[in-house]
């Protein structure tokens, strides 16, 4: 899945302005990202969908123009702590302060600006110039660390009443020159006390220092040395582990060479700080990184920008160790667009029992935008709660067709029979079936017969019994003997016959009518795996079909976009107009091998349907250089920046200018070419 733009502006040297920035996640759905936007106003963008989008920004603070650096703390980074604020500092180069707000995640109401250091001259420009971190202690107080510029104007804050007033302490500034810090909790007895992590740019020193609350001091403890860093990148990152107030410190040695390695400390205090396995080791073109801690199970992330060609070609990668740093498993893609320009990583800090993601996000230098990628983020669910799923992954965008039926005339294939290579899942289909009305009645109605019989004869017709007595003979001396006693009298009957006539059954036949209710099978079925995916390899057929028209409406249907390239084309009748009558005589070879050169100009336009456009202009050639235009349609003054300029050899003449089409009123307020000298 493509990268996500959280920001599409923000100022040109995000890279190099911001310590840590988030994302800060208070669930599995919310988190919060703070920056500097391309009007150099410090802002804050909200998801509440797990980054798959992010609303539009809200203002923080600071004069247009002018914020430069920043840090953030949450609550919840704090062992212990159950507070919803996230804690911003911020400097603006307009009044020359450190300012503090919070916001509070409950309601997402921001407090009151505070000034917390009033400065002189706050130095814009890189980690050379000026920084600040911030961190709340285990028992409650806020500290914020600092420099305005490389002269002296450093300093140490701490606020006892969440913020709302600050005073100064005993500064963990070694001398002037800028170094590089992070602020953390720490493991000290006083849950007052902190620790600071403390790159000595002059030295190349990485030591931990203990501020001592009631003492108001610093104690020192060296962690390594030979850390050449850089002043155009962080190169260090640390996050506070909850289950032992330890901090996981992981750091560069060298930036972009053959034998940089990307090495990682487990510091419990000033007796126990414990090298771990490397990261990476000997590995050139790849620098920056960024800590996680899942706090849930101590799992540890290390985040890091790495690729072809470091500054112009890299992608943002990661390792995790499971067993505490002794250990580091493969290395795993966070970016998902092409390579490109990243000049700044940033992880978040930890996430604890309420969940969320280990979602990194990157600087893109070219493009100036703040990127993410929820496909390969890792999901962390709330302690207790189910596991997560990223959603939707992939993004499905349904379209609705109105309401067509599919109704198919006469159809040909060719070839025909068409042979269909699938590959088909095995599917299961779980069903439960209800049978309506249950018992089902079938009660059925006999029609009842009628029997007609005919005529009845009897034969004969009347029936004669003749009877036969026989003669009977009486003797007569002495007693009188009937012969026959009894008299026996044979009774012959004629055998009648009796004749029925034709018989009629009504109805005939008869019907025996069953009614059967209405009656319904309901069934609930749940198809695994759903979707069922068949792929389908097809040999190229014809066919002809008649009138179509589709079922079901709507249709959804899921879109794979590709990435897509923006290719701009500048209208015709753009003219130029030198600026001022400076001219640069510039030869790449006077400088060191890794200087970058870029042409910077303040420009407004007067209507937004008007370019307003500047330029870096080679005198000598008598060519614009490639690379160098910068453009914009507002109508306010913007500070642009181009990408690294590739300036021709030798001793060189260069002239800025600026311009647009003709009808369009533009105004340049300053111009000229920035040497990075690396």
């Amino acid at each position: 899945m493509a990268d996500i733009t959280i920001e599409a502006a923000t100022n040109l040297d995000l890279g190099y302005r911001t310590v840590r920035l988030g994302p800060v996640w208070v669930d599995v759905d919310t988190a919060y990202v703070f920056y500097t936007n391309a009007a150099y106003v410090m802002v804050y963008r909200k998801t509440t969908n797990g980054g798959v989008s992010w609303g539009a920004a809200v203002v923080v603070g600071g004069h247009v123009g002018a914020t430069d650096f920043s840090s953030i703390w949450f609550d919840k980074w704090t062992p212990g702590d159950v507070g919803t604020k996230i804690h911003i500092a911020y400097g603006d180069e307009n009044v020359d302060n450190v300012l503090y707000r919070n916001l509070d995640t409950a309601t997402d109401t921001l407090s009151a600006e505070v000034i917390i250091f009033d400065g002189v001259s706050l130095l814009d420009g890189n980690w050379s110039a000026s920084l600040l971190d911030i961190t709340k202690a285990r028992g409650g107080n806020l500290y914020c660390g600092f420099w305005l510029d490389n002269a002296a104007e450093n300093g140490f804050y701490r606020s006892t009443d969440g913020g709302a007033t600050w005073a100064a302490r005993t500064t963990m500034a070694d001398g002037v020159q800028v170094d590089l810090i992070l602020l953390e909790p720490g493991d000290e007895a006083d849950t007052n006390d902190i620790w600071c992590i403390y790159w000595d740019q002059s030295t190349y020193e990485i030591s931990l220092k203990v501020y001592d609350n009631s003492a108001n001091s610093w104690a020192e403890t060296a962690i390594v040395g030979d850390m050449i860093g850089s002043t155009a990148y962080y190169q260090m990152s640390a996050s506070t582990r909850a289950s032992d107030n330890h901090v996981i410190l992981a750091a560069w040695n060298r930036l972009n060479q053959a034998q940089a390695d990307l090495k990682v400390w487990n510091i419990g205090g000033t007796g126990s700080i414990v090298a771990k396995a490397n990261v990476l080791t000997n590995t050139a073109e790849a620098a920056q990184c960024a800590v996680f801690i899942n706090q849930q199970t101590d799992d540890i992330y290390v985040a890091y920008l790495k690729g072809t060609d470091w500054t112009t070609l890299v992608g943002a990668f990661y390792k995790k160790s499971a067993d505490g740093g002794a250990n580091w498993g493969a290395e795993t893609p966070l970016s998902a667009d092409v390579e490109d320009d990243q000049r700044g990583i940033w992880a978040g800090h930890s996430v604890g029992d309420d969940g969320g993601y280990f979602m990194p996000a990157w600087f893109n230098d070219d493009l100036d935008d703040l990127l993410t990628n929820i496909a390969n983020a890792v999901a962390i669910a709330a302690a207790g709660g189910p596991p997560q799923t990223l959603t939707p992954d992939p993004v499905a965008l349904p379209f609705s067709v109105p309401s067509p039926t599919l109704s198919l005339g006469t159809a040909t294939i060719t070839p025909s029979p068409v042979a269909i290579v699938t590959d088909v899942p095995l599917v299961t289909v779980s069903s439960t079936v209800t049978l309506a009305p249950d018992p089902v009645a079938m009660p059925f109605v006999v029609a009842e017969p009628s029997l007609a019989m005919g005529a009845v004869v009897l034969t004969p017709d009347p029936v004669t019994i003749p009877f036969a007595i026989p003669n009977q003979i009486i003797v007569g001396s002495g007693a009188i003997v009937l012969l026959a006693d009894p008299i026996l009298m044979p009774l012959v009957v004629a055998e009648p016959t009796l004749t029925v006539g034709a018989v009629t059954l009504t109805p005939s036949p008869v019907a025996t009518v069953f009614v059967v209710p209405a009656s319904q099978i309901v069934a609930v079925c749940t198809l695994t795996p759903a979707p069922v995916t068949i792929p389908f390899v097809v040999p190229d057929p014809g066919i002809g079909v008649g009138i179509c028209v589709i079922t079901p409406s709507p249709v959804v249907a899921t879109w794979v976009i590709p990435t897509q390239i923006l290719i701009v084309v500048p209208p015709a009748g753009v003219s130029f107009a030198q600026f001022g009558e400076l001219t640069r005589l510039i030869g790449p070879s006077d400088f060191p091998a890794t200087a970058l050169f870029y042409f910077e100009a303040i420009i407004k336009t007067s209507s937004p349907v008007k370019v307003a456009r500047a330029r870096l202009y080679n005198v000598t050639d008598g060519i614009a250089v490639v690379g160098s235009e910068v453009t914009t349609t507002s109508t306010t003054a913007q500070r642009l920046r181009s990408t690294a300029l590739t300036l021709a050899s030798g001793a060189k003449e260069y002239r800025t200018e600026f311009g647009g089409v003709a009808g369009g009123l533009y105004t340049c307020y300053a111009a000229d070419v920035i040497v990075d000298s690396g």
